[in-house]
């Protein structure tokens, strides 16, 4: 399997809103190991936007309790603003060993 392959395979999480009654949320949730969110966190730090936006939201789909549509209030709604804070800040200043400790302990992630 080709690294393209398995980074694919990492990322293609899709929600499909569309097909589940509106309104009705379902689990969307899909944990990651210590390694594949390594892998990740590196991949965002040399990712254009546009890749690292795709891994932004797979890493929002590794809060345990996910669901979709993504909620707008509660534990999970405040882990995903943390996140994404977090995400964007480690992206901007700071270093991938870093971010992915920060990650990891947003997501429960043993060291």
């Amino acid at each position: 399997m080709s690294i393209t392959n398995v980074v694919e395979k990492l990322l293609n999480k899709p929600c499909d809103e569309e097909a589940h009654e509106a309104g009705v949320s379902h689990p969307d949730y899909y944990p990651l190991s210590r390694l594949e969110l390594s892998a990740l966190v590196n991949l965002a730090f040399i990712a254009d936007g546009r890749d690292s936006s795709k891994i932004q939201v797979r890493l929002i789909k590794a809060i345990p309790g996910h669901e979709c549509p993504s909620p707008i209030e509660g534990p999970v709604a405040r882990r995903e603003t943390i996140l994404n804070h977090t995400f964007v800040n480690g992206i901007r200043y700071g270093t991938p060993e870093v971010l992915t400790k920060k990650i990891a302990r947003i997501l429960g992630i043993a060291p």
